[in-house]
């Protein structure tokens, strides 16, 4: 996520917190289910995101109550391997980029 931010503070020229990123990613998701026509399936989830940076599991066990345990971990797994990934971009990135320049 750390990483995510500084690219794209490179970017953009400013820094992006945390509660914008979610903040855009749910404008994103919002604006993708519309386009496509569905019901915004990924708000809750995004906002159990937002909510694991900020309480511990006990308080998101009783607001998620859609949610179990298990799948809180996932959910939360999932998102640390897409920061994995866009890690490893990044790195690609940046080595191609040193290399042709």
């Amino acid at each position: 996520m750390e990483l995510f931010y500084e690219v794209d503070k490179i970017k953009t020229g400013k820094t992006l917190k945390s509660e914008e990123y979610y903040k855009e990613l749910s404008k994103f998701s919002t604006e993708l289910s519309k386009k496509i026509g569905i019901e915004n399936v990924f708000s809750r989830k995004i906002e159990l995101l937002r909510d694991l940076k900020k309480y511990n599991i006990n308080k998101i066990l009783e607001k998620y109550t859609e949610y179990s345990l298990e799948e809180i971990e996932m959910i939360s797994q999932m998102e640390i391997e897409v920061n994995q990934k866009r890690r490893i971009e990044v790195s690609l990135n940046c080595s191609f980029f040193e290399k042709k320049y």
